[in-house]
Parts: structure tokens; sequence; C-alpha cells
């Protein structure tokens, strides 16, 4: 599973927010990419079950369950079944903007309610409105009284700083990754510039994310080395650009990780 950082940018038509619904996950289609932002994310299950992973910790996704992502929390949502779920994203200046500071608590990361799910429910009815003039109003006043209900019903009494450490190395090791890719790493080195022991750092990052540190490496390498490919680069500058010495060995882990050969992604 690989990590990335997202940043939300011009949410559509002046609403403070970003609404997918009727996602469709299986085995075959979910991402292998974790990520963390700083926007506040809820999301829904339709149908079906999965798992939703943040910072580590495994939550069973089923019907009607509602999950909050908390600021800058690390999340991959999965299944090995099928699953169908919808996703709220909201802009953080709108919750500035009502002085709800999101990012200075931490919300109940899992939990069912009939009344979160009416307020979704008419969000994305309004939202599916093009024709109703007060549409961008109607979606403001209601992402308001979501962000109102998590605030008055599902603040959480886990402290947030429990895991702040762990968390924030684990960060620096996923950001020196993707700083230094495309040269020969170790696992020495990534400890001594994150300055935590390999053994910590390993352990850690495998609980986050669900992945060792070379998992991630490879997965990482082998993203950049099919954007290189797309853009005109021949596979073997691809590979060499992202840090494989061995075409042999790259065409194998590619396959690995992508679920096709290199050759694929060529114009």
């Amino acid at each position: 599973m690989n990590t990335r950082y997202e940043e939300y940018f011009g949410f559509k038509s002046n609403l403070p927010f970003t609404l997918y619904v009727g996602l469709e996950r299986t085995p075959e289609n979910c991402s292998n990419e974790a990520n963390w932002h700083e926007n506040l994310e809820i999301q829904v299950c339709e149908e079906g079950e999965g798992t939703v992973l943040l910072d580590g910790e495994k939550h069973h996704f089923l019907t009607n369950d509602i999950v909050v992502v908390n600021s800058n929390v690390i999340h991959h949502t999965g299944t090995e079944n099928n699953l169908k779920y919808s996703c709220l994203i909201i802009d953080t200046k709108f919750c500035e903007q009502a002085d709800i500071d999101h990012t200075a608590f931490l919300f109940e990361p899992h939990f069912k309610s009939k009344t979160f799910i009416d307020l979704l429910n008419n969000l994305q009815t309004i939202y599916n409105n093009n024709r109703d003039i007060c549409r961008v109003a109607k979606s403001k006043e209601i992402v308001l009284k979501i962000l109102i209900e998590l605030c008055e019903h599902h603040i959480s009494k886990v402290n947030k700083s429990m895991q702040k450490k762990s968390l924030e190395t684990v960060r620096q090791t996923i950001n020196y990754i993707r700083q230094n890719y495309n040269r020969t790493l170790s696992l020495d080195e990534i400890s001594k510039n994150v300055l935590m022991d390999k053994y910590s750092i390993s352990r850690e990052f495998k609980k986050i994310t669900a992945q060792t540190i070379f998992q991630y490496i490879n997965n990482y390498r082998c993203k950049r080395a099919a954007e290189l490919i797309l853009s005109g680069k021949t596979v073997q500058e691809a590979a060499f650009m992202c840090g494989f010495h061995n075409m042999s060995y790259f065409t194998k882990v590619f396959k690995q990780y992508m679920r096709e050969l290199p050759s694929k992604y060529k114009k």
C-alpha cells in the first residue's frame, strides 16, 4: 500500500465540499494507496462490507456505518468482497469560517447515526438539484449542521497526542522516501534521517500503513515509473530514473504492484 498527502483545491461551484456517491470497491479495483489530508472526510457505507484503516487502526465498515477521517489521519478504504460507499470531504476554510477548528480535536472515528444518514441524504438531494437557485446556500447549511452534529455528539475522549510522535515519524519517512526514491535506499539510512532506530520505525510504519517500508518504496517507484512511461520515457529510462538498475527485477516488481507490464503504459 502506497501513501500520499493530498490537497484539495478549488471546491466546485462555490461549494465548500466534495461529495462522491456510490463509490464501488472490489478486491480487483481497490486502490493500494493510503493518503492523508488536512480536510475533514466522512465516509458512509451504502452496501456490502469493507475495512477502513485509520492511523494503523482497522475498522470494520458495514452498511450504514459512518467513518470520520480526522485531519491528517493516514487512511485507506478497501474490501475483500464488495463495497459501495459515499464520501464527503469538507473544506477546512469553511470550518474555520464557522469557527469550528476541526484540527484541534478528535471526532469519534466510527459510529452509527440515523441523524447523520438523514443529513447526508438531504445533502445529496440538494447537491444534485442544479435547478434550485438556493442550492449553494442550502448545501452550506446542511454541511454546517453536519459539523455541529459532530461537535455536539461525536467528540472523542481519546487523546490525539498519544500517537503523535509515531505518526509524525512515519510521515517523515514517507516524505524522505519520496524525495530520494530515485536512488538506492537502506533502512539504516532512513532510520538515521528520521531519528528513530530501524526496528522501531519498521514496526511503526507497518502498524500505521499496513505495509513494510520496502513495499512502500517499490510501490511508489512503480507509480512514478508508470507516469514517466506515459509521459514518453522509455521503459528502461523510467526504471533507472526510479531507482531500478536491473530490468528483469523492475519488470517483476512493476507487474506485482501495477498488475500490468510496463510496456502497457507506452503511448
